[in-house]
């Protein structure tokens, strides 16, 4: 088995398969990579990532997910996959998801690429949950 890398993106394909006797009552086909990212110290004891356990330098652009037709929705299914392509192009191995979750096509398309992703948490508007939260205490 092959672990997965930006320079060598190996994916494996799966098929799980749930049956009874010879009847199939449901099938899930997806895919799967094996990849490890941990901590560990430099040989100057600095705390740095780790990528299936090598010091990999990661070098990438903070990606907020505008689009100018459309503010938050790509235009097409191609648009997705064609930043990626673009980011690899130019010597990018992560890219940094700002604040937003895009659909799962663009997640496929950085695992098949091989483009690392640092997800950011979305936002969370705190004055509107405050207001939910003490509302729902009061009850």
């Amino acid at each position: 088995m092959k672990l997965w890398s930006p320079e060598n993106p190996k994916l494996y394909d799966m098929k799980i398969t749930l049956s009874k006797g010879d009847a199939i009552l449901d099938e899930v086909k997806s895919y799967f990579a094996r990849r490890k990212i941990s901590l560990g110290t430099d040989k100057d004891g600095v705390t740095r990532i780790r990528f299936n356990n090598e010091f990999v330098f990661q070098n990438g652009t903070l990606d907020q997910g505008y689009w100018p037709a459309g503010l938050y929705t790509a235009p097409t299914a191609d648009a997705l996959k064609y930043n990626i392509e673009i980011a690899k192009k130019l010597g990018f191995n992560m890219i940094r998801k700002h604040a937003k979750v895009e659909p799962a096509r663009w997640y496929f398309w950085t695992d098949k690429l091989g483009m690392i992703v640092w997800q950011d948490m979305p936002t969370v508007f705190p004055a509107e949950f405050e207001k939910r939260s003490t509302t729902e205490t009061k009850k």
